[in-house]
């Protein structure tokens, strides 16, 4: 029989979660799906959330997902500005909102340094010191670099511009730190976060905005009571979700001490690694093999000409099979055919 491919494609979960939030999902039943969750029940996870961040209550938004989140935000302050701010390395995805919303999109360069990702500051800075009020969209760890901004600089950002409107975007980070709360106090600021990355709960589909939303955002009808019942729960068990993602960075971290000689790996701050991979013709039959010899897929991106490769992270069996395929396509490109 033959082994299964693992995807690591897509922000897959392959840990296991906490016995509480299992014990929830055994009694998932034909009910549940049939029928909406109580206003009551919503009041219940805002509060949780409130609570866990120290915030009012009436800044608590839930949506379906964070891309809901990100739209509906979109969507409002579209009325107001006109510009759309990111970098230029970013989820494929802002593309198209922006586009589908009539933003104009200015994209600041992604900076690499040594082997990190990072935002070039100074550009961004530059652009909103001259520019008309614009939006500025910040994803923190970013998808698909890896690289975080640090919450001191973020803060710096948003006192330092208040005519801008910031959508922090931290779907990926531990969203639980105190050092996250400046950032929620201000004013011309969005903080969107979800269930679907830290927790490993995307099919939930339960996303979160905290700031000040139009009131016809607010879900009253939408989430399933029992997907309600598990975001509480695992909101209770956040240590044993941050032992996880621990995990997953540790062997992140780990790669540092292997010397590929054609490859290169850039540091992380999320739940996933990005590769950078040689001009090379006969690539495409590399991957595959590299994918049948060690039975991982990672997710093949192309910017600026550059290809890369981008690896979910998991538990230290799947991170083995990881290490494997980088040794694989790392020797493969010393070969000079195939």
């Amino acid at each position: 029989m033959s082994q299964a491919i693992i995807a690591l494609d897509r922000n897959e979960y392959y840990f296991d979660h906490h016995v509480e939030v299992l014990n929830l999902f055994q009694f998932y039943n034909q009910q549940g799906h049939s029928r909406y969750a109580a206003s009551t029940d919503h009041v219940l996870l805002q509060n949780a959330l409130a609570t866990l961040f120290k915030v009012d209550l009436q800044k608590i938004t839930l949506t379906h997902g964070a891309e809901d989140a990100l739209i509906k935000a979109l969507a409002w302050l579209k009325l107001k500005y006109k510009t759309l701010v990111l970098e230029d390395f970013s989820w494929a995805n802002y593309n198209h909102i922006a586009e589908g919303l009539g933003f104009q999109l200015k994209k600041v360069q992604t900076q690499i340094k040594a082997d990190s990702f990072c935002l070039n500051t100074s550009e961004l800075r530059n652009y909103l010191d001259s520019s008309e009020p614009s939006v500025v969209l910040l994803t923190s760890p970013n998808n698909p670099t890896g690289h975080e901004i640090s919450e001191k600089e973020l803060y710096a950002l948003l006192k330092s511009y208040p005519k801008h409107f910031f959508i922090l975007d931290m779907v990926y980070a531990p969203f639980f730190k105190h050092e996250f709360a400046p950032l929620l106090c201000s004013e011309n600021s969005l903080f969107v976060g979800s269930f679907s990355k830290f927790f490993g709960l995307p099919g939930l589909r339960v996303g979160f905005a905290i700031g000040y939303l139009p009131k016809a955002f607010q879900l009253n009808l939408g989430l399933q009571p029992q997907a309600i019942q598990i975001c509480q729960t695992a909101l209770q068990h956040i240590d044993w979700y941050q032992s996880n993602r621990n995990e997953m960075l540790t062997f992140a971290k780990s790669l540092e001490r292997f010397k590929f000689k054609n490859i290169s790996i850039f540091k992380t701050s999320a739940s996933f690694f990005l590769v950078k991979l040689p001009l090379f013709k006969d690539l495409e039959q590399i991957l595959l093999f590299a994918e049948k010899q060690s039975f991982v897929r990672p997710k093949f991106l192309i910017k600026d000409k550059n290809p890369y490769l981008r690896f979910g992270l998991a538990p230290v069996n799947v991170c083995n099979k990881i290490e494997d395929y980088l040794s694989i396509i790392d020797k493969k490109f010393d070969e000079k055919s195939f």
